[in-house]
């Protein structure tokens, strides 16, 4: 499936790479989840640039609708009632309809990602 869409397999499970189910494999040697990400982003040579950070959707890798939508449009999507009366713009995945907003752990992980891509350019240098 994933070569059929030209996707690589991201593993640490050598008994997976000998199996040679795919050639569209790289093999993580990293242990950390950070060193990981980092190790991937270099080997790819990814250009992350920061509009787009967090693009697309955590749980199905799809897209987001177009534009954001008001409290009132994701009322009925599991959004936790605190959050609609904090929050005036969501963003909902196309494919699986999951609700996403800018809440403190959107503010984390655009720092994280911020702070691995400094750090990566830096290195680069």
């Amino acid at each position: 499936m994933a070569e059929d869409q030209g996707r690589w397999v991201l593993t640490r499970d050598i008994g997976f790479i000998n199996s040679r189910y795919t050639d569209l494999v790289y093999w993580v040697r990293a242990d950390d989840r950070k060193l990981q990400a980092e190790e991937v982003i270099q080997a790819f040579k990814l250009d992350l640039a920061r509009q787009s950070l967090l693009s697309r959707c955590a749980k199905c890798n799809g897209s987001f609708l177009p534009d954001p939508v008001g409290p009132a449009d994701v009322e009925s999507l599991q959004v936790p009632e605190g959050v609609l009366l904090r929050q005036k713009e969501f963003w909902v995945c196309a494919k699986c309809r999951s609700v996403y907003w800018k809440g403190s752990q959107y503010e984390a992980a655009i720092s994280r990602l911020t702070q691995m891509t400094t750090r990566l350019s830096l290195n680069s240098c």
